[in-house]
């Protein structure tokens, strides 16, 4: 490798050149270097007992800049991030450069040899201008692994730019990029539109829930362990198939030999047939979730423990009178802030797409086993989306023509295809990631519900045959209390308080430099006040009471701000940053202002009512 590159590589991908000299010293032959017709570099690549050129053996700068007109005719926005599939000579990379010169990019080259061959050639600080974000090099990381770096830099659109000689030889390999950044897009869209809709929820129910936490043990840390360190448990969700194991279901009840745990809506198909679980799992922060209750309720079944997630909605801690339990979500900013270091990380349950995960994640910290799934479907069984018993009048049980059109396609456990949505689609995926981490004993006893890797597939009537073989002792299990100190509490409640009042200055300030801003065109006046906006958002960066809640509250728009902010600040025209910097303020601030009202009137009413 030429000097130059060895210095490029150490100063700007390190990772690159370690794992270069990681390689064994091998005689390497597949590529075989060669002049176009037109003097440029191009190269013969081995493949089998042929080879195939890597560039056009006549003009490779005119292939390239072809490739380029044909790959971007849809024009590339300034959402999109480039990756190059083959770095060859550089040919490609250099016409898009001159096409795109501030468009970031990455580059994955497959082929070792080739990188070799290339890198004694040209110069990379000549080929690469500073948009380029990453380089890939042979079999450094696995795709999903290069992707998932890539992420950060991944917009609303990706666009895979191909080597002609690449897009035949490595056909696989590009379908799977393409699979793998189509569902990282699908579910960064996914997560965009779950913070937007429930970022408020996620605040105000943690607020007003706040008081249950400090009266409710938590289910993780504040009962007796032992009770339920390897002890089985079922796990019921709403879907489909639970119709067909009810009576299953009711047998190790009545027999003891599991701890039977509903989540979500499956608690109705059990009070339908007159089952009472030993426990109901909520978390859903909607403000429509506690009617998914609605029938235990008006039944007064409150006998049984709800062990809720503490960002729940808080309408179904007030409505259920029975035993209470909690658990502290990722999304609870209150609790994790008020009482600090109180949190141990095992109590932390990571926000999750749905309730069954949640507990999922719960029952492996408790050490439980086996860990038994029963109605978790996570795919559409005769055109529904839940068990008979399960039916609400702000969704429809029955899925719809237009959803199933829209669906997508799984493998089920029994090794067919089954349709299923996104949403479902995200669950099993989660599913898939904590069995991975935490590798305990997992039975899914679904039938015809969709494969989950890592949780085989038993029916109902075997685990029963031979996994339940003794009943176990369930009695008062939930009883336990609250065991978090408050030495620090109310010093972390004073200091939010100061924290509200300092806000209110900078907030202040930052509204009225924001209206110098817009009322000058003079450019050493803006370069001062652009000096001094940015000294004040740093000071409300450091602010508790901005930083733990207002930022989570608007968590889209302060996203989107930044993105902003990283833009306009390579703006080198200053009246145009100004406007730039005048628009992104007048767009955010409004935000930033309904949050903080909210979020001060709520903090007076309810936190301060456990001081």
């Amino acid at each position: 490798m030429h000097i130059d590159n060895i210095n490029y590589l150490r100063e700007n991908f390190p990772r690159v050149r370690k794992y270069m000299l990681s390689l064994p010293e091998i005689e390497r032959i597949n590529v075989e270097e060669l002049k176009a017709k037109n003097d440029s570099m191009t190269a013969k690549i081995q493949v089998g007992e042929k080879k195939v050129f890597l560039h056009s053996s006549y003009s490779p700068e005119k292939e390239a800049e072809q490739l380029i007109h044909k790959e971007t005719q849809a024009n590339i926005d300034e959402d999109s991030h480039v990756i190059f599939f083959g770095m060859g000579y550089g040919y490609a990379i250099k016409a898009f450069i001159s096409k795109y010169p501030s468009k970031e990019y990455s580059v994955i080259e497959p082929n070792i040899e080739v990188f070799e061959k290339v890198s004694e050639k040209i110069s990379f600080s000549s080929l690469f201008n500073t948009k380029l974000k990453y380089l890939f090099v042979a079999e450094e990381f696995s795709y999903e692994e290069m992707i998932s770096k890539i992420a950060q830099s991944i917009g609303k659109q990706v666009k895979i730019i191909a080597l002609p000689t690449y897009a035949n030889l490595y056909k696989a390999e590009i379908s799977q990029l393409y699979d793998l950044t189509k569902n990282l897009i699908r579910n960064k869209r996914v997560t965009f539109a779950t913070n937007y809709k429930f970022q408020l929820n996620w605040m105000e129910n943690s607020i007003k829930n706040h008081r249950y936490v400090l009266d409710t043990p938590n289910i993780v840390s504040h009962v007796d362990f032992e009770q339920f360190r390897n002890k089985p448990v079922v796990i019921i969700s709403a879907g489909p198939s639970l119709s067909q194991d009810i009576e299953h279901i009711r047998y190790i009840k009545d027999n003891k030999l599991a701890y039977l745990f509903s989540v979500g809506s499956a608690i109705n198909a059990l009070v339908s047939a007159d089952i009472l679980p030993d426990a109901v799992f909520s978390y859903d922060p909607g403000v429509k979730n506690h009617q998914v209750f609605e029938k235990l309720i008006a039944k007064g079944l409150d006998s049984i423990p709800l062990v809720f997630g503490s960002s729940v909605g808080y309408r179904l801690l007030d409505l259920y009178k029975g035993p209470k339990m909690h658990f502290i979500t990722s999304q609870d900013q209150v609790t994790r802030y008020l009482l600090g270091d109180e949190i141990l990380k095992k109590e932390l349950i990571l926000d999750s797409p749905s309730i069954a995960v949640m507990t999922f994640q719960i029952v492996n910290k408790l050490e439980m086993g086996p860990i038994i799934f029963a109605g978790q479907n996570l795919g559409y069984l005769y055109n529904r989306r839940y068990a008979e018993g399960i039916d609400y009048n702000f969704i429809d049980s029955n899925v719809q023509e237009k959803e199933m059109n829209n669906s997508l396609n799984v493998e089920d456990v029994y090794g067919n295809v089954i349709q299923t949505n996104l949403g479902f689609n995200n669950m099993r995926e989660s599913l898939e990631r904590f069995a991975s981490m935490y590798n305990r004993q997992y039975i899914n006893t679904t039938k015809g519900g969709a494969k989950i890797k890592g949780i085989e597939f038993k029916t109902i009537e075997d685990v029963i045959e031979d996994d339940l073989k003794k009943g176990i002792n369930k009695d008062n299990w939930w009883e336990g209390n609250n065991k978090y100190g408050v030495l620090n509490y109310h010093n972390k409640l004073n200091k939010l308080h100061d924290a509200i009042d300092d806000f209110k200055i900078e907030l202040n300030n930052i509204i009225n430099l924001n209206v110098k801003i817009s009322n000058t065109d003079d450019n050493s006046a803006l370069e001062c006040y652009f000096k001094e906006i940015d000294a004040v958002r740093s000071k409300l960066e450091k602010n508790a009471f901005y930083s733990f809640f207002i930022v989570k509250t608007i968590k889209v728009q302060h996203e989107l701000m930044i993105e902003k902010l990283l833009k306009l600040s390579k703006e080198p025209n200053i009246l145009i940053r100004s406007n730039l910097v005048n628009n992104m303020y007048n767009n955010y601030l409004p935000y930033v202002v309904k949050a903080s009202n909210i979020l001060e009137s709520l903090f007076l009413s309810e936190i301060k009512e456990n001081d």
